[in-house]
């Protein structure tokens, strides 16, 4: 398989610098709405998002570069199979909406692990939550990166440690300055997108 630097055309460069630009406005915005820097507004978003972008934002958490790239993988070698993921997982956010958000809500509790301790301890909690973190970091983040680098490494021709290099500098900046409630409203432009 050849290098994509070489069929992309000037205007896929455009079309991937608008992209970074409508990104950051987005998350500049939101970061400069904000009003006091704290954790309720860093990790909660000050409360202050609707329903539609928490929406949004559920099942955006289920889109990413490693389900984009399996999917095109998947597509390819066996057709809409691929799809079925997909429907499955409507059912199962559904559910999450209908049936346990209100639960944590009624709780007024933030995390999974922190309702689950409210309800059996905090041995409880702190065995979720650090399976939680191990979890992702194995999992979601590892995944994420690799696949996330790989499209970087595609488009820019560099090496794929740089490519990973250049994702975490630029999420981590984003989410420091621009906190949830940045990282909130480019899901939404970017479900938005991907639909």
């Amino acid at each position: 398989m050849g290098n994509i630097v070489e069929c992309l055309t000037n205007l896929d460069y455009f079309i991937v610098i608008a992209y970074l630009i409508i990104l950051i406005i987005i998350g500049y915005r939101a970061s400069f709405s904000k009003k006091k820097n704290n954790d309720e507004t860093l990790f909660l978003a000050n409360k202050s998002l609707n329903w539609s972008s928490i929406g949004f934002n559920m099942w955006g958490t289920n889109v990413g570069p490693s389900m984009l790239l399996a999917f095109a993988s998947i597509g390819y070698s066996t057709g809409m199979v691929a799809v079925n993921f997909d429907w499955y997982a409507f059912i199962f956010l559904f559910l999450l909406a209908i049936v346990f958000a209100p639960k944590y809500l009624a709780a007024k509790v933030s995390t999974m692990p922190e309702f689950m301790g409210n309800r059996y301890g905090d041995s409880t909690q702190n065995i979720l939550a650090w399976y939680a973190l191990v979890k992702i970091l194995i999992s979601w983040l590892s995944l994420g990166l690799f696949a996330g680098g790989f499209l970087v490494r595609q488009i820019l021709g560099i090496p794929m440690w740089q490519s990973v290099t250049v994702l975490v500098a630029f999420a981590g900046l984003f989410t420091f300055f621009g906190g949830l409630k940045a990282i909130a409203k480019v899901n939404v432009f970017q479900m938005i997108l991907f639909n």
